[in-house]
């Protein structure tokens, strides 16, 4: 078997910046998969219309051409500097080291599905995710923090974005699942060449992507369209391509 970062790069249309991996070809992650896959659950309350509108159409027009970089960075840098969930996982992080908690322990209790202006999310961290970070902790043989839980209804959509301000740098991997493969898709912008690269999405996928704070930055979003799509984001290892191996996915 050639050797994992060699393997990995067969998945790269995105230059070392992004890798898109069946969960299947990566031994030893059926652990991870299983528990991604339980998380796959419809929010109560789901209002569809919601993301049907006429107030959200702009948005995901935006999203099938590149990004307008000036009047998207406004938007995310407004966006992420008055983020009342990323307020909400400081307040958790700093009571957890009031109490001398370490970085794995959760807050008990109900964990709900938000009604976003784009999508559903879960506040995080929060008891639903727990099993799966322990997961892929073990996987990684490191922690690894949640970034992300959200649930995509047929329309809904995340807008073109770098996550420069939202404190969480480096490499991240998102495990995706959806109801429909190929009715959704997650697009980038290829720092190497500036051009727009459109990923369909299909299910048991785990799309790894590096986030940095500086230029180039890696632009990316997501839409839907006639299905559902969950993605759990973590943040991983620098080193993660050398903690895996990968062979020939089932069916292949």
């Amino acid at each position: 078997m050639p050797p994992a970062h060699d393997t990995a790069a067969a998945a790269d249309p995105g230059g070392g910046w992004f890798f898109a991996i069946p969960f299947d070809a990566i031994a030893g992650f059926e652990e991870v998969a299983d528990t991604a896959r339980l998380l796959a659950t419809l929010p109560a309350g789901l209002d569809l219309e919601r993301y049907s509108g006429a107030d959200v159409g702009p948005g995901r027009r935006r999203l099938l051409a590149p990004p307008d970089v000036e009047r998207m960075s406004f938007l995310e840098r407004r966006s992420t500097s008055a983020s009342a969930l990323r307020r909400h996982v400081q307040r958790i992080e700093a009571a957890r080291g009031a109490r001398g908690e370490g970085p794995g322990e959760l807050p008990g209790g109900a964990a709900e599905w938000r009604s976003g202006p784009t999508c559903y999310y879960m506040d995080h961290p929060s008891p639903r995710i727990a099993p799966l970070r322990r997961s892929v902790a073990r996987f990684f043989g490191c922690e690894c923090r949640c970034v992300s839980d959200q649930c995509y209804p047929p329309g809904a959509f995340r807008r073109w974005h770098t996550d420069r301000w939202s404190g969480y740098l480096g490499w991240e991997v998102f495990l995706v699942e959806v109801a429909q493969p190929g009715k959704s898709s997650f697009r980038y912008v290829d720092p190497r060449t500036g051009t727009m690269v459109v990923v369909p999405n299909r299910n048991d996928v785990a799309y790894f992507f590096r986030v940095t704070g500086e230029e180039p930055l890696f632009w990316h979003g997501v839409l839907c369209e006639d299905t559902f799509r969950w993605s759990q984001g973590f943040q991983v290892p620098q080193d993660w391509r050398s903690r895996i191996r990968l062979g020939t996915p089932e069916g292949a």
